[in-house]
């Protein structure tokens, strides 16, 4: 969106057989002092510059930086084209940003393309959700589309983000909504009731949110009409139902350890299951079965599971995936 026709083209005619090597290299030869700043901050959401500057949000509050280098640098092309040895000009510094998380980047890649290109939010929360019995949205437009003569009733949830919430005054003066659920298969519009909408507004009001959503799937006049009974945030689903890791251990000050690595290092963790924790001691000269107060659940993945089973002590991480 907002890039045109005539910039694609141009990145394609400058580009030709020569792979641009870094950013500095395409904004001296794309002149990007001649493309708007909208343009070039939908291409950095769509992840065009990936492979240039892995870091999509320190792109996008540079593009001052970047388009005066290039005026600059094209300005003097005929100076430098008259004395050969002149020396480039250097390559100024961009100003450090920390990067989009996921959740983030796929969210902006969606505002400049109209769809998920890298993947889905939910795709990541897919292997968590199988035990749930959920409704994929592509099983909802079948029956929207071939609806049968005799269509059952059916209450069925969903899991999948927010894409878009158009909200209404009902008749009796309540705010309704219709509420556009997108999951990795297709996307569905589902009504939502001023009753409901008021004890669900604090979910619905903002989109690009991750939802556990009960919906009934019933026939209206010759149609399937999908209406939503109830939203809750897809972290309460996820959280509610944590996976359970074993630490094997053989020193007593592992479960030390491992509970100062849980509560200082997993704030902002990308990836993560919640998971309950329990200790097995490994050792026979352990006599008696030692505990430590984790109540409650934290945030694991991967990278948490590997650190834990570096600790001098640990035996055993089971899962590790």
């Amino acid at each position: 969106k907002s890039v045109g026709v005539d910039v694609a083209r141009k990145v394609e005619q400058v580009r030709g057989d020569e792979p641009f090597k870094d950013i500095f290299d395409f904004a001296e030869r794309i002149d990007l002092s001649s493309i708007s700043k909208s343009a070039f901050e939908n291409m950095v959401r769509a992840g065009a510059f990936d492979k240039l500057v892995g870091n999509r949000h320190q792109l996008f509050k540079n593009f001052d930086i970047l388009s005066n280098y290039a005026k600059s640098q094209n300005s003097t092309s005929n100076q430098q084209s008259l004395f050969d040895d002149m020396q480039d000009m250097p390559k100024p510094a961009l100003r450090p940003a920390q990067d989009w998380s996921e959740e983030h980047k796929l969210a902006e890649e969606h505002t400049s393309i109209g769809f998920y290109l890298s993947e889905h939010p939910i795709t990541r929360f897919k292997s968590r959700l199988t035990d749930f019995q959920l409704t994929s949205i592509s099983e909802i437009l079948e029956w929207q589309e071939n609806p049968v003569k005799k269509f059952d009733p059916k209450s069925i949830r969903i899991a999948g983000i927010i894409a878009k919430v158009t909200k209404r005054t009902a008749s009796t003066g309540g705010t309704m909504a219709f509420i556009k659920f997108s999951d990795d298969t297709g996307e569905i519009e589902a009504f939502l009731s001023p009753e409901l909408y008021s004890h669900s507004s604090n979910v619905v009001m903002n989109e690009n949110v991750l939802v556990h959503a009960h919906l009934e799937v019933e026939k209206y006049k010759e149609q399937i009409r999908v209406s939503t009974y109830k939203i809750l945030p897809l972290e309460n689903l996820i959280k509610d139902h944590p996976i359970t890791v074993h630490i094997y251990f053989d020193r007593v000050s592992v479960p030390g350890q491992v509970r100062s690595i849980l509560e200082e290092n997993t704030r902002e963790l990308p990836n993560y299951q919640w998971s309950r924790i329990v200790f097995s001691p490994y050792y026979k000269g352990i006599k008696e079965e030692l505990t430590i107060d984790i109540a409650g659940t934290y945030k694991m993945n991967k990278k948490v599971k590997q650190a834990i089973k570096s600790l001098e002590g640990v035996i055993k991480v089971s899962p590790m995936d």
